[in-house]
Formats: C-alpha cells, sequence, structure tokens
C-alpha cells in the first residue's frame, strides 16, 4: 500500500513538474503563465531548464500553451521559447524567462535571440499581469526596439510567486 501511495505520489510532482499545457489551474497556489497566440499561422513553443522540453504547437487565432512555474534542476531559469518555425535550432526565438526565488518570481521577455522584423513584432505584443504588485508590457505593433524588453532594457521584474501571467503574441 505504502508503495502505491508513493508511485502516486511521484507521479503527481512529476506530472506538475514538466512544463505542457495544462487544462485547469485555478486551484494552485502557485503562478503560471499564459501564452496566447493571436497570429493568423501557429506557433511553436519549448520549455528549457536544464534540457530542451518537446515542442508544442499553439494554434492560431486563439490558441493557448500554459505552464505552472517549475524549477530548473540545475538552477537557473526556464525559458519559454517561442518560435514561428517548428525548429527551435534556427535561433529565432522569442523567450519568456522566470525563475523562482523565494516567495517570488523573477521574469523578462527577450527578443535578443529574434531576428527582425518578426511576425511578433509586426503584430505587437503583450504581458498581463495578474498582480497588482507586478507590471505589465506592451510593445505596440511594428515596434522591433521595444523598451520594455531584453535587450533593448533589462527589463526584469519580481513579482509575488502566485501571479500568473498572460503573454499575448
Amino acid at each position: 500500500m505504502m508503495l502505491f501511495a508513493f508511485i502516486v505520489c511521484l507521479l503527481n510532482f512529476v506530472s506538475t513538474s514538466i512544463g505542457h499545457p495544462v487544462n485547469d489551474i485555478s486551484s494552485r497556489s502557485i503562478g503560471d503563465v499564459k501564452i496566447v497566440n493571436t497570429l493568423t499561422s501557429p506557433v511553436y513553443v519549448w520549455s528549457v531548464g536544464d534540457s530542451e522540453g518537446p515542442m508544442s504547437t499553439i494554434p492560431a487565432n486563439g490558441g493557448t500553451y500554459e505552464e505552472i512555474f517549475r524549477v530548473n534542476p540545475k538552477g537557473g531559469d526556464i525559458s519559454i521559447k517561442v518560435s514561428t518555425t517548428p525548429d527551435l535550432k534556427v535561433n529565432n526565438v522569442m523567450q519568456f524567462q522566470y525563475n523562482q526565488t523565494g516567495d517570488k518570481v523573477v521574469w523578462d521577455v527577450s527578443c535578443e535571440s529574434l531576428k527582425l522584423p518578426s511576425p511578433f513584432t509586426n503584430h505587437g505584443f503583450s504581458v498581463q499581469s495578474s498582480s497588482n504588485d507586478c507590471p505589465s508590457i506592451k510593445c505596440a505593433p511594428g515596434n522591433e526596439r521595444c523598451p520594455d524588453v531584453y535587450p533593448w532594457l533589462k527589463a526584469t521584474h519580481a513579482c509575488p510567486l502566485t501571479t500568473s501571467f498572460t503573454f499575448n503574441l
């Protein structure tokens, strides 16, 4: 019986520790990131910590991907890499990066590896925060050097760990 309980507990831990689409996270006490694709073509995401996670496809016109905050087992950030092509190796990605630090989540958006012009910058994008103690960002359509994102500004923010973010592409 104890072995069965241990296996159930272990499977539950693994299923909540790996970045993947999540249907209902409203009952969790830890925050999350939701990416909404408002573009007219699909986008592709990889959640990368100590290793590259599997690719997920976000359908066009309102498709979503959600990830509950997780910890990189080797330390450092988790980077959710977003691309308009299904090949992560081409190094043409925008990234939502985060790291849990105590009761805070430290996050930023990086366009450092994004080739310009890009459908993301052409269309504009934003990050909305669920917390009054945390900023939101908005990058207007056509703004290829949005001051709210890295590398044009080291725009790193620390927010309560329970904060949820909606990253609208």
